[in-house]
């Protein structure tokens, strides 16, 4: 399987993110064609400024957020090449031209004799949006020299370069679950960018201009890359400038991010949980039968220093069982819920530990019910 890393890309519009990813394919094209090919997905190609202003002003009118869609769409775009690159090389070259001629690739399951599902555009995706992305994959691929000439067998990883602002921690964790996906490694790039040197830079442009109220309202919202708070950022850098001089600590990073991929988390033993929580479940339910006890016997032992008569204290008595028996039931059917998480080591000796919470607990709701059943108080 092909190694891969997601680079991701940060920072308001005009900040020069783009310049930058063209540096960094260029830079691996000639020092490193047998080891890493770059692949690089521009947001403004896939949605352009135009486009992107008109699904926002449409999400606004309409009340549902299109650009909001798109955006989880693209992220399905880069889920979808991801899974081509996992099966190398030849793969991406047939997925290419499939797509583009519209064809059966030659490469199907040997079980199904079926289309690959990844040579089938996912249904999720906006037809205009796909095409789009398959030019823009193919562009790509061409200015990469090391898919033109390396052997399937030299070619070590892929670098994907996704190109956008991202200027929400959330819009990058999205990436993240595709990299733990397929167990890409993940780094994150922030190009930093005075605000008045952006608004400058993109007053310039020939054409896909931004209004300068949103790259103000972005510099002001942007929420740069941080390890200590978000743990999957942990590899991420934030550079100033697009030098060539930036290139290689950052391709150090990659490298780094390579050999450590990003994993799902491990998952839990649902059936064990459910075990655990019906004994522990269990556990508390005979635990406060044992309090429950206690409190009758208390309550037994204050009506006769009371001095009440024998009808009386076979009253009391019938009653407090009562009570017992329901605060017993509405436990076990939910109606009465712990308002405090409890493990099995403070359930095991809760009945004898009159400091417990659970003790506490199931003592004052005894109290409470005899304060409204007033024919068991102790006078």
């Amino acid at each position: 399987m092909s190694r891969i890393c997601l680079a991701l890309l940060c920072g308001v519009p005009a900040s020069g993110k783009s310049t930058l990813a063209a540096q960094i394919q260029d830079h691996v094209a000639q020092a490193l064609p047998s080891h890493l090919c770059v692949l690089v997905l521009h947001y403004d190609k896939l949605i352009p400024a135009h486009l992107e202003q008109q699904l926002i002003t449409q999400s606004c009118e309409q009340g549902d957020s299109l650009w909001k869609l798109m955006r989880i769409q693209i992220t399905a775009c880069v889920d979808h090449l991801l899974n081509v690159l996992t099966h190398g090389q030849k793969a991406l070259t047939e997925f290419i031209r499939a797509m583009e001629n519209d064809d059966d690739p030659s490469v199907s399951s040997p079980v199904t004799n079926s289309k690959l599902d990844y040579f089938v555009k996912p249904s999720s995706v906006d037809s205009a949006l796909w095409e789009r992305f398959v030019s823009l994959l193919r562009n790509s691929v061409e200015k990469t020299a090391c898919c033109g000439h390396v052997s399937e067998g030299d070619l070590c990883s892929w670098l994907v370069v996704v190109d956008d602002n991202m200027h929400y921690s959330s819009m990058r964790y999205q990436y993240c679950q595709v990299a733990r996906k397929y167990e890409a490694g993940l780094c994150i790039v922030h190009v930093a960018c005075p605000l008045e040197e952006a608004l400058q830079r993109n007053r310039s442009r020939a054409e896909d201009r931004v209004e300068d109220s949103v790259i103000t309202a972005m510099h002001q919202r942007l929420e740069a890359p941080d390890s200590d708070k978000r743990p999957w950022e942990k590899y991420s850098a934030s550079i100033s400038g697009t030098s060539a001089a930036d290139i290689q600590p950052l391709l150090e990073m990659v490298w780094e991010a390579l050999m450590d991929p990003q994993r799902l988390p491990p998952e839990e033993n649902t059936e064990e949980k459910v075990v655990s929580q019906y004994i522990c479940s269990t556990s508390v339910i005979h635990q406060a039968d044992q309090i429950l006890r206690r409190c009758v016997s208390q309550h037994m032992a204050e009506a006769k220093g009371a001095g009440l008569s024998s009808t009386e204290m076979k009253r009391t008595s019938a009653e407090l069982t009562k009570i017992r028996t329901s605060i017993l039931n509405d436990m076990k059917h939910g109606k009465v819920t712990l308002p405090f998480q409890l493990d099995e080591k403070d359930v095991s000796n809760a009945s004898k530990n009159t400091g417990s919470l659970l003790f506490q607990f199931v003592q004052a709701l005894f109290r409470a019910r005899i304060d409204v059943h007033c024919d068991c108080k102790v006078p």
